[in-house]
């Protein structure tokens, strides 16, 4: 269903009803999902996010742009962002330059007037460079670079983006 290639919430509702029903009961697939969602939004944070967030929030704009559809005012985190902007509702996903460029326009800046931080290699930091931002690396992992071209700065937590933004 390339047509909900950014839409992971109508993906998984299909899927339901598709894999699990077999199609036929569109009811009992919507309460499934509605379940889903619940327990999607029920997250923990990594270790150092809230904190991170909190002090990023108290010195920059802050923007949400997400391919996912957990929903941040569920999960606790809406106040920390002037604005949230998913796949889902743009109706294309990251790395299409239209949403880096739309969290550039409604903050009234040119796109390299703004950090685009992020976790995926590709969705993220190639995507963010490709519509003109600057990006750095969410790299929990400490992984290696993947593929070629210069490896972007890299943080391995949000607190710790905080201490090198505010150093």
């Amino acid at each position: 269903m390339p047509h909900l290639a950014h839409d992971l919430s109508a993906i998984r509702l299909r899927s339901i009803e598709l894999l699990v029903l077999g199609g036929s009961d569109s009811n009992m697939a919507s309460r499934g999902f509605e379940a889903f969602y619940a327990a999607r939004n029920r997250v923990e944070l990594f270790p150092g996010a809230l904190l991170g967030l909190e002090r990023l929030a108290g010195h920059f704009r802050l923007f949400s742009l997400t391919n996912g559809n957990a929903d941040l005012k569920q999960v606790g985190l809406a106040q920390h962002f002037e604005l949230s902007f998913s796949a889902r509702s743009m109706g294309f996903a990251k790395p299409d330059p239209r949403g880096f460029r739309a969290v550039a326009e409604a903050a009234g800046l040119k796109p390299e007037q703004v950090l685009h931080v992020g976790d995926h290699p590709e969705q993220d930091v190639r995507g963010a460079l490709a519509a003109g931002m600057q990006a750095v690396w969410l790299n929990r992992e400490a992984s290696p670079w993947p593929g070629e071209g210069p490896e972007p700065v890299s943080v391995r937590c949000v607190a710790s983006l905080a201490a090198l933004l505010l150093a």
